[in-house]
């Protein structure tokens, strides 16, 4: 029997809201490897800011909403401009690995690439199997 459209629905994405304000990165939420991840970020500055990480050199990211991307000489960027809003979402990694307290916690450095005091961290949950 098929399913009916609309009732096989993906994993809820995991939340990471990003409010960049007063020249920094106000950061709360985490993400899960293995697990799809949204990262929603809000330009309350008044200043259009970039949005970096090494994160996104690894994995494909879909933008949605008011910002746009930039190819930078590190990998793809982000720009937002003063007032606007942006989603981006991806996948990190697998669930195949079993969660250990190894190496739990995984910090991803974020920065802006137009004002290089502007930075921060995400938080990724990884699954490191023995």
């Amino acid at each position: 029997m098929l399913a009916a459209a609309g009732t096989d629905k993906a994993l809820d994405e995991l939340t990471i809201q990003v409010t960049i304000k007063n020249m920094s990165f106000h950061v709360t939420g985490y993400g899960r490897e293995g697990e799809p991840t949204a990262i929603v970020v809000r330009n309350d500055d008044g200043v259009t800011h970039g949005f970096y990480s090494p994160l996104f050199k690894e994995t494909p990211v879909r933008l949605e909403g008011e910002g746009y991307q930039v190819t930078g000489k590190e990998g793809p960027s982000f720009r937002l401009d003063p007032g606007k809003t942006m989603t981006l979402h991806f996948t990190k990694g697998a669930p195949a690995a079993p969660l250990t307290m190894m190496n739990p916690l995984r910090r991803h450095v974020i920065w802006c690439d137009m004002h290089p005091d502007v930075k921060g961290e995400l938080f990724i949950i990884e699954r490191r199997g023995g």
